[in-house]
């Protein structure tokens, strides 16, 4: 207890008094400078003081982190946990971390997060693929997308929390999402197709890539492994169509220098596919089968053993989409037959290549044109999320010509049935559009008849 004298009191009361005095006499004065400030600003035509434009408000940045709530684990092994989230877990690099550019392409660097690294930098699955080893290729080439080669069908779901978000974004499509049937080569629409040919569409072109279930991918492949892939190639080729097997590459043939000019069949292996092995052994195991009749209108080829264990390409040159559909759908049912492929309930068929993962399906066409410039056709493309890459220009005696090479820029997110008809669409309106253009300059109704 504290004892005071009323002297004490007195002098306290006295202080309390003097204080509330001057904090009226301020206010008083505040107030009044107020009514001074305010009558000058509105002699001067000002707005009252505190009603004018204010200061900016600063904008609040939000850090970027990632917390493994935000991130799909299903595909984690065994009991692996995931370190302490403290505030720099997530955006801290480990001393360990691979040395991978960033940039606005750069899947790998940003999908691969410190916290992933974290949990699955070290992990080794049973057939020896590791995030390390996936890495090799956009190690030596960090301009290419997404540029990582998976050893096997396991890492997919080994590596779930770093190749699941970054198929998704590859292909634009939502993490998580069920596939669409990748299976579904046939749909009403594309029944009622009729083939017409038009001499606009000089080329009609499909391939697909596919991998066995229990073998390992390419990046991953054994001499006993090729081999096998090889024999059920064989197997099932002999079973249903009349396919023939040419010289690979280190032999003289027309055949093959012809068709690898033009994109028939792989030229051989790049670097980023040697950074992983693709090419040990070469050509042991390795195998190109044609159709017997590619000197018809329709040429079919299966290669063997390349970056995926399958690679199946149907040409047509009379522009007729659904007879190449048809083909590579035979094609793949053959060699699927007997050995299952490779495939995933969320992505659909597994590839060498997450580029190729879904339907693992490229439909292309080469288009004239005689009117519209690259930009137009660039724009008609992308309405159908479709690329256009222009090719060399025709023959002489064709002036003012420009061939393109259309083709859908995704394998996930549609069925097959879907991409061949969005193709098709592209061609339709690429061909319509430049010969309305062309009517429009020359007034010649002649250029109507080939759209």
């Amino acid at each position: 207890m504290t004892i005071t004298s009323d002297t004490d009191t007195v002098a306290a009361d006295t202080t309390a008094a003097a204080a509330a005095a001057a904090a009226d006499s301020a206010a008083a004065a505040a107030t009044d400078d107020d009514d001074v400030g305010a009558e000058s600003r509105k002699a001067r035509g000002l707005p009252p003081k505190g009603k004018g434009k204010g200061k900016k408000k600063k904008k609040k940045t939000k850090s970027r982190t990632d917390s493994p709530k935000s991130l799909d684990l299903s595909g984690l092994p065994g009991d692996q946990g995931w370190p302490a989230a403290d505030a720099d877990a997530a955006t801290t690099l480990p001393d360990d971390y691979p040395p991978l550019v960033d940039g606005p392409r750069a899947l790998a660097r940003k999908h691969l997060t410190p916290l992933v690294w974290s949990a699955l930098g070290s992990e080794v699955t049973p057939e020896g693929d590791s995030i390390s080893r996936m890495l090799r290729p956009v190690l030596a080439d960090p301009s290419r997308t997404p540029g990582i080669y998976v050893g096997a069908a396991s890492s997919y779901s080994a590596f779930a929390a770093f190749l699941r978000p970054l198929v998704a974004e590859f292909h634009g499509v939502e993490p998580g999402a069920l596939a669409p049937d990748v299976d579904a080569w046939e749909t009403a629409e594309l029944a009622k197709m009729n083939h017409v040919e038009n001499p606009m569409v000089k080329r009609i072109q499909l391939s697909a890539v596919r991998n066995y279930a229990d073998l390992p991918f390419s990046p991953l492949a054994t001499a006993a492994s090729r081999a096998d892939v090889l024999a059920r190639a064989v197997e099932a080729l002999g079973s249903g169509w009349s396919f023939e097997a040419v010289p690979l590459p280190d032999a003289v043939s027309d055949d093959w220098a012809t068709l690898a000019a033009d994109a028939l069949i792989p030229g051989g292996y790049l670097p980023p596919q040697q950074t992983v092995g693709m090419d040990e052994g070469y050509p042991d195991g390795r195998a190109v089968f044609f159709g017997t009749d590619r000197h018809a209108a329709e040429t079919a080829v299966v290669w063997v053993n390349h970056e995926d264990h399958i690679l199946v390409v149907v040409r047509r040159t009379d522009g007729d989409l659904v007879a190449a559909t048809n083909s590579i759908h035979a094609i793949l049912d053959l060699l699927s037959h007997a050995h299952a492929f490779a495939r995933d309930d969320n992505v659909g068929y597994l590839a060498t290549s997450p580029a190729q993962v879904g339907t693992g399906l490229s439909v292309g066409a080469w288009v004239q044109v005689n009117e519209l410039d690259r930009k137009a056709v660039k724009a008609i493309c992308a309405k159908f999320a479709c690329r256009a890459r222009k090719l060399a220009a025709q023959a002489k005696d064709e002036p003012g010509t420009s061939l393109y090479a259309v083709s859908n820029r995704t394998r996930l997110g549609f069925s097959p049935a879907t991409y061949v008809l969005t193709v098709s669409c592209v061609v339709a309106e690429l061909v319509t559009t430049d010969a309305m253009t062309a009517f429009m300059t020359s007034g010649d109704a002649s250029a109507l008849t080939q759209s």
